[in-house]
Order: structure tokens, then sequence, then C-alpha cells
């Protein structure tokens, strides 16, 4: 019965992603609260138009879980197939894309016979995906507070704090926080 109003809520959910009614500041609220539902119940969470939260491709072992305080930009695409985890207060901004499956090229001629290749993946807390940034498969950890800046690949792990920037992202900084650990973290 708990499966059978997920898949309904997520069902509604994607009718109100593209509804433009749905845009409107007093629906919002109503949008937002079902794709937290969908995403198993998330707090606070606050989530653009157009934006896919799906499993791309079928895995039994697929699965998103999802901390309090996600933002979504509009247009984004989050593929959950091979596993996700977002922690708290993250951000994922307009057009970002995140990937845990890629497609496996070496066999069949035709690459579509082939199968697929499935990567769990985890953003960890205060995590900012800048806009247009695309997390590929090969990536396991956003490290937390790390920022991804705008239009960047990743192709490798973030550590936590970073900044990466470029195609392929690299480590261009490192954010000075005064208190990398609050109380709610130990």
């Amino acid at each position: 019965m708990k499966q059978l109003k997920r898949t309904f809520l997520r069902e509604i959910y994607w009718f109100a992603k593209d509804s433009s009614l749905f845009g409107l500041p007093f629906l919002r609220k109503i949008r937002d609260k079902l794709a937290a539902r969908a995403l198993g119940g998330a707090s606070d969470c606050k989530v653009g138009s157009r934006v896919f939260i799906r499993s791309a491709h079928f895995n039994p072992h697929s699965f998103v879980e999802v901390g309090a305080g996600l933002r979504v930009g509009s247009d984004a695409s989050i593929d959950y197939s091979g596993g996700l985890r977002i922690g708290r207060n993250v951000t994922i901004s307009e057009a970002a894309m995140v990937f845990t499956h890629e497609h496996i090229l070496d066999g069949e001629a035709d690459w579509r016979k082939n199968g697929l290749k499935f990567s769990t993946l985890e953003i960890q807390d205060y995590a900012w995906i800048g806009a247009r940034a695309i997390i590929t498969e090969r990536v396991k950890v956003v490290g937390k507070g790390a920022v991804v800046a705008a239009g960047s690949v990743v192709t490798k792990d973030v550590p936590p704090f970073a900044i990466v920037a470029g195609v392929p992202a690299r480590v261009v900084g490192e954010r000075r926080v005064v208190d990398q650990m609050t109380p709610s973290d130990s």
C-alpha cells in the first residue's frame, strides 16, 4: 500500500512539474510538497519547473534519499538509477544534470544491447552544483560544502569544501569555512 501511495504521488508530481499553473506562487508550495513526498518525505524542499528526478533505467537496487533543505533549479535532471543520497541543504542549480548510470559501449556493435553500469552517488551536506553542471556516473562523492562551478563536467570525486571548475572539472580552490563541523554533524 505504501509503495502504491508513493507511485501515485510521483505521478501527480509529474503532472505538477510541467504544468505552468504550478508556477503561480500559491501553487508552487503544492509542487514543492509533492516533490518532497515523491522523494521520500524530505522537509523544506523547493523544486523549480520541469525538474526530472527519476530512475532513468530500471534497477531493482535504485534508491533516493534526500535530506532537509534541498533546492533544485528549473530544468534540472537528476537520475537515481544507481542510487542517490543527497544531504542536507544541498542546492542543484538550473539545468544541472546528475547521472548514476552509464551505457556499456564494448561488446555488440549495437551499443543498446550491451547493458548498463550503475553507480551510487552521495552529494553531501551544503554542496552546491552550479547551473548546467554535469555530474557523471564515475563520481561517487561530492564532498560536504563543495562547489561545482557552472558549466563544469565532473568526472572524479570532489573533496569536501573544494571548488571545482572546467571540462573536465578540477580543483581550482577551497572554501574557507569558519566552522566546518556543526554540532548536529558530530
